[in-house]
């Protein structure tokens, strides 16, 4: 007899325990609910679109957005968390949640590539009375392209006792690499050098004197470094430096009496400062 009351007892009390263990489960599930709201994380190469009946988007381009019943939840991030997905706490007593997800197309991220457009001089080389302009394209990437050419016509013909000149044009494309962004902060490039010109009366480096005059070509290339600085949304400055090697062929020729000497061909490899300048910049888009 008393085995038999000690085993209902035993049951009578597991039933109690059960019952006070689903009671505070309920209650700490309404609790952890409000509290605790539900968090998913949607990866967008699975989806395209998500359909909820009640749903809060916290992260969506750092903007809260909300949708109700049956609607259709656009995915332009690359992560979203969705939160909150329980209409009625008192009728959801489960720990789980059902949420209906429509995969329609696969997702494909698309990097625009637009194209910006940047007109530059450079003023060191303007102040030597040598008109040059260059033009900057940059695609959304942080390389861009570099093309400048000057011309300098004045004396062309030259005159007898008076065939001071530094007659040439020259062309300079460079690729680039930014750093942080086009035409701002720290770069490097790789440049190339094309030029025709008819020099007398100047003295460059150890290739050309003042007493002769030298008519010819040349070409080359180097690498450059530079830093660019914004001074407005428009306007920005540049200042870079450039070495690298430059063939060089050319007549010489006595500069004062040029029209009645015989001139002699020489051909040289120069090696040094191959561009240098402070740019003026102004972005057309």
């Amino acid at each position: 007899m008393q085995c038999t009351i000690k085993e209902e007892l035993k049951q009578l009390m597991n039933r109690i325990l059960c019952v006070l263990i689903g009671i505070v489960s309920v209650l700490f599930s309404g609790q952890a609910q409000e509290n605790f709201p539900i968090s998913i994380n949607v990866e967008p190469d699975a989806i395209n679109f998500l359909e909820l009946d009640w749903v809060k988007i916290t992260e969506y381009n750092n903007s809260l957005i909300q949708k109700r019943k049956n609607s259709f939840v656009s995915v332009l991030s690359d992560t979203i968390s969705v939160t909150d997905t329980v209409i009625d706490n008192t009728v959801l007593l489960s720990d789980s949640a059902v949420i209906n997800i429509c995969a329609e197309t696969s997702w494909e991220k698309i990097s625009p590539r637009n194209l910006y457009w940047n007109l530059k001089t450079n003023l060191l080389y303007a102040a030597t009375l040598t008109p040059n302009l260059g033009l900057e394209i940059s695609w959304g990437t942080q390389l861009s392209l570099n093309i400048t050419g000057s011309y300098n016509p004045w004396n062309r013909k030259g005159k007898k006792g008076d065939n001071d000149k530094i007659v040439h044009w020259m062309a300079q494309p460079e690729l680039r690499y930014w750093f942080c962004e086009p035409t701002g902060g720290h770069f490097i490039g790789i440049h190339a050098i094309v030029t025709k010109y008819n020099i007398g009366g100047h003295k460059f480096f150890h290739i050309f004197d003042k007493g002769y005059r030298y008519e010819g070509w040349g070409v080359g290339g180097g690498f450059t470094y530079g830093y660019s600085w914004f001074l407005s949304k428009k306007w920005a400055i540049e200042g870079f430096l450039g070495i690298g090697v430059v063939r060089l062929g050319f007549d010489k020729s006595n500069n004062r009496i040029w029209c009645c000497t015989k001139s002699e061909h020489f051909t040289k490899t120069y090696f040094g400062l191959t561009k240098v300048g402070i740019s003026l910049i102004y972005n057309i888009k």
